[in-house]
């Protein structure tokens, strides 16, 4: 296999300290680098009973939030034909020398442009929820699969999770740095101790009923809140994110 480094196509720098020798700074083996990635991807990996919690109050949140985006959309189109009404009736006026050639352009041009905004807003609003949810639906799928993915995956895949893992990659005297992208952010800091005291839990406490624990206590609501931290992140995001579809 080639350098993994060439592979991923990212690009990494070797940077230089003023005070540091050219003969210290080294590449990195492809294999050492591997397990710096798989390392660094243990910070990001939760267990798939969470994920579960994620996906089910995802899914319930975009049920509900269903009914208010019909209203919007119930909105838009009464205005889009109240514009095209509009325009019809402007042709007509047009047509007996109602209104000026002046008048008609100006009007007409003003109608045309709400007519474009109310189509856009139209096409982007079901368009942009569904994309919503399927990348987040990914991004908690990556949370639990990625580090699996990546030991036993091809190149291929192991760049597109490097990819969604950070947005500046560097390596330095054989370390590998990452800025990790910001969704995943709240999952490093919040997820270690939930999962900790998840599995404190007896072993009597710990079994699942529907999904949920029958005695989880704050575990759940406190990730929960993560979860939604995320959801927030990812929709500021939405078109700035790339996360690979991983298998389950």
């Amino acid at each position: 296999m080639d350098i993994f480094l060439v592979e991923i196509q990212i690009q990494i720098s070797l940077r230089k300290k003023t005070d540091i020798d050219c003969s210290q700074r080294k590449s990195i083996r492809e294999d050492i680098l591997e397990a710096q990635i798989e390392e660094e991807l243990k910070k990001y990996t939760i267990l798939p009973e969470f994920r579960d919690w994620a996906l089910e109050v995802i899914h319930e949140s975009h049920e509900k939030e269903a009914a208010d985006r019909k209203k919007i959309l119930s909105n838009l189109y009464k205005t889009y034909e109240r514009v095209q009404n509009e325009l019809d009736k402007l042709i007509d006026m047009k047509l007996k020398d109602q209104v000026s050639e002046e008048e008609y352009n100006a009007k007409r041009a003003s109608l045309l442009k709400d007519k474009s905004n109310i189509k856009t807003k139209l096409d982007e609003n079901d368009q942009r929820v569904d994309e919503w949810l399927k990348l987040t639906e990914r991004a908690f799928n990556f949370v639990t699969n990625a580090r699996e993915a990546f030991i036993n995956g091809d190149n291929k895949i192991k760049k597109e999770i490097l990819m969604a893992l950070g947005k500046r990659i560097s390596i330095y005297n054989g370390k590998l740095s990452i800025e990790t992208n910001e969704w995943l952010v709240p999952i490093k800091e919040d997820y270690p101790a939930l999962e900790k005291e998840y599995l404190g839990l007896k072993p009597t406490e710990n079994l699942l009923y529907n999904g949920v624990s029958s005695n989880l206590g704050p575990i759940r609501p406190q990730w929960l809140a993560t979860v939604d931290n995320v959801k927030t992140k990812i929709l500021l995001l939405n078109e700035e994110i790339f996360i690979p579809e991983l298998a389950v």
